[in-house]
């Protein structure tokens, strides 16, 4: 299965923004070797989207380093929208990212069996702009409710959001 959930590349990471290709192919989360590529996000170098046949995670082939997110994540601009429906200020790092929330709420739907409530674990989450949009579309189509839990190590954040409707 092949998933395709992004329809425009913004940036184009060279081999030396990137963290050395690991010859590690285990899901970060519970170990399994049995992954399968579900969508290229770039071309030379590569780097996938891989997703666990056991636990089905998604996370990428090869990461940023630590410069490459520094020197990205220093563009943060204020999202309007966010504040305005959380009430809060928050940021948001790229053009759009309700579009790939959209995207991502009707890929879950499609799947979905029980419209009660929805936990979105967002490894890597930075400021979670693209979970708490996601959890406005599970809400907005009708999930009660939302748990959100944003891991990241990057920044040593954790943090869980509960969203009721």
């Amino acid at each position: 299965m092949r998933i395709s959930i992004f329809t425009k590349r913004l940036l184009h990471l060279d081999e030396n923004k990137l963290e050395p290709e690991s010859t590690d192919s285990e899901c970060p989360f519970c170990s399994s070797t049995n992954r399968q590529r579900v969508y290229i996000l770039q071309e030379n170098p590569d780097i996938c989207l891989l997703q666990c046949n056991v636990c089905h995670a998604v996370s990428a082939s090869r990461i940023p380093t630590d410069e490459t997110l520094a020197d990205y994540y220093s563009g943060f601009y204020e999202s309007s929208e966010l504040r305005e429906y959380f009430g809060e200020k928050t940021n948001i790092t790229f053009s759009k990212p309700q579009r790939l929330a959209v995207k991502l709420c009707k890929i879950y739907l499609s799947y979905c069996q029980d419209n009660s409530s929805v936990a979105i674990l967002d490894f890597g989450g930075g400021d979670g702009t693209i979970s708490n949009f996601l959890a406005m579309n599970l809400i907005n189509s009708g999930i009660k409710k939302v748990n959100i839990t944003i891991v990241d190590y990057n920044k040593k954040l954790f943090f869980h959001r509960m969203i009721v409707l």
